[in-house]
């Protein structure tokens, strides 16, 4: 990968293909979640695609202190920048589809389409409360040293309970092991910074853009009604339903999802 000097922090980031720009927004645990995305055909031949850690994961500059969402999406607008690219298509998974979500209020000139692939707005929804206690438990794991545990468990909690084999077999060699590694991240600079973060129904009705919600067809109640509460609060907001498919998306069903986005973009192109 190569690396680039943003906003104070080095990111490492990968440029592949040609055509109408396309930047992958990764959400919290994998940095590399867009890898099997990246080798679909229809997407790798006939688009640039952008993907980049973020702070605080793989090879990029980690941070012990919070880093908010907004800086997020700075880092993002300054990337892109850096790359002469002025607007794209945007795809913003979990977390990453709420720096997505923030760099179309900051940034709206850089966004083409924005796609949200179960975007973490959970605080939004009455049915997370179903999901606290188990959140909770992830945390204290986490607090007491038992950093693999806390993952494992999050992940199964989001991902249902063979999540473990897609992430051997979809990602890299070490994909796990490498979601430890960065596992202060996501406890300690990402939890406080979503519990922190704002977006309101007149941020969304600012969004202008094409916007894609995408939804897991076995994706816990909260994604449901996640999905449902964009398509009340953001304009223009097409579906995808994606078979076979927990929040775990596109590394579950990367064919079905690279389907998905290409016909989104085809019918929305840069003009």
């Amino acid at each position: 990968m190569l690396c680039a000097s943003i906003n104070g922090v080095e990111l490492e980031y990968i440029v592949q293909g040609s055509g109408e720009p396309v930047v992958l927004i990764h959400g919290g645990i994998y940095a590399d979640s867009y890898f099997p995305l990246m080798a679909q055909p229809l997407l790798a031949n006939h688009y640039r695609m952008i993907n980049y850690h973020r702070r605080g994961f793989a090879g990029s500059t980690h941070s012990d202190s919070v880093v908010s969402i907004r800086q997020q999406a700075a880092d993002c607008n300054e990337l892109m920048e850096s790359l002469d690219t002025d607007r794209a298509h945007i795809v913003g998974h979990s977390y990453g589809g709420t720096i997505a979500l923030q760099l179309a209020i900051d940034a709206p000139s850089k966004i083409h389409t924005l796609s949200l692939l179960e975007p973490a707005l959970v605080g939004y929804v009455q049915s997370v409360s179903e999901l606290i206690p188990k959140l909770e438990s992830s945390v204290d794991m986490y607090k007491k040293g038992n950093i693999v545990q806390a993952i494992d468990s999050f992940c199964q909690l989001i991902g249902g309970s063979q999540y473990r084999s897609v992430v051997d077999n979809a990602l890299p060699p070490g994909a796990f092991d490498l979601a430890v590694a960065d596992g202060d991240t996501f406890f300690k600079v990402e939890q406080p910074s979503l519990q922190s973060w704002g977006f309101t129904p007149e941020d969304a009705r600012s969004i202008n853009q094409p916007v894609l919600s995408v939804l897991g067809t076995n994706s816990e109640r909260v994604f449901q009604q996640i999905h449902e509460l964009i398509l009340s609060w953001i304009p223009r907001t097409e579906t995808l339903i994606l078979p076979n498919a927990t929040h775990m998306l596109h590394m579950m069903n990367p064919n079905g999802m690279a389907e998905g986005l290409e016909h989104f973009f085809s019918r929305h192109p840069l003009r």
